[in-house]
Formats: C-alpha cells, structure tokens, sequence
C-alpha cells in the first residue's frame, strides 16, 4: 500500500490561504472595536414570586350586637392568580361601595357614599390607603371610629399584625393630622390590637 503524502506546493498553497483568511478576520475584527456603536440599554425585568395568598380574605361590615356595635367579616374569594395587592384592591373598591355587596341584610357601614380608593400599596413596611376627601366628611366620633375601623380591618385581613397607614387626598392621618371635624387623632402606624383597645366595644368580632 503506497503511503499518502501531501504535496510541498499544496501545503505551501493552504497555508497562505490559512494566513490571508486569518489576516481578514483580524483585520474586521480591528475595525469592529474602532466603531463607535449606539447604545441599546435592555430593559431590567425583575421577577416577582406570586406566591399563593394563604390567609383569607374578609370585608368587614357593621351590625348590632344587643346595645353594641360589633364587626362582621365576609370573606371574599381570591383567584389564585391576585397578588395580596390586587386582592385587597378588590376587597377595597366593594367596601367603599357599601354593604349592597354583604350577604346579610343586616350588614350596615359607617362609611359616607361617595368615597372612592385614591391608591392601595402592600409593601414590607405595611399597608398604604388613600381615600378620597367624602371619607372625612359627616357624623360623629362614633362613625368616624367604626368607619376607620372597617377600613383598617378589611386592609388587614390577610396579615391582621400588619401596620397600617391610612390617607385621605394624600395627607396621611396621625397624632399631628386628626381626621374630619370630630378631630379624631389616630395613631400611625394603626394597628389591630391598639386600635380594639383603645376605640372599639369589647364586643367579640
């Protein structure tokens, strides 16, 4: 069997093609780097878990309880797709709307008709609602603390220890800033527990 041998001319042929295609793509190479490109920045897409909502989700009416005033949750149901701050926009919206939306004819609301949800945020730090100037507006200090109420519990049903703070027409209500014109002084953040003790009956709910 005769041996294979390349050729002397045909390897001398190779070879300089092999330099000159090399040489070619040094030399793009060179004058991709000298090019001044335009910048593109990629938008940051961040993803966020949406983690199924465990706690259940209550709208809080009023009713009697004998001589008191007790509150009375309705759950509502959550698709499994809501984030908390969708769920709670929703549950929002109905309680504003008032007790049209309760399963008992006995539901009653402390809140004015007419007061709208300006802006609903759930962040780590707690729980931010923005109300519309009507929730300020009319009755006495027993509706200004059942209305507060309703709003603070059915914001807080899914984490009930959650601080809560709450605005109206962006002017966040606290010790310094009482509410309507039975100057209701409020706490802030608000919480469950201080909130129970300090205003309402010691009526179960």
């Amino acid at each position: 069997m005769k041996a294979l041998h390349a050729h002397p001319h045909h390897v001398f042929k190779e070879g300089v093609i092999g330099i000159a295609i090399l040489t070619l793509l040094l030399g793009l190479g060179t004058w991709y780097r000298g090019r001044v490109l335009p910048r593109v920045d990629t938008p940051r897409v961040e993803t966020i878990e949406r983690a199924p909502i465990a706690a259940p989700l209550h709208i809080y009416w009023l009713k009697t309880v004998g001589i008191n005033i007790a509150l009375a949750p309705m759950p509502l149901e959550i698709s499994p797709t809501e984030t908390a701050e969708d769920a709670l926009t929703t549950a929002m919206t109905m309680l504003l709307e008032g007790p049209i939306h309760s399963t008992d004819d006995r539901a009653m609301a402390a809140i004015p008709l007419g007061t709208e949800l300006l802006d609903l945020q759930v962040h780590s730090g707690g729980i931010y609602v923005d109300l519309s100037s009507e929730f300020a507006g009319g009755g006495g200090s027993t509706s200004m603390v059942y209305r507060v109420a309703q709003v603070l519990y059915t914001a807080t049903s899914l984490d009930p220890d959650a601080d809560f703070y709450l605005s109206v027409e962006g002017q966040q209500i606290s010790e310094n800033v009482p509410l309507g014109g039975e100057g209701l002084l409020l706490d802030r953040p608000l919480r469950r527990d201080s909130f129970a003790r300090d205003y309402l009956a010691p009526t179960p709910f």
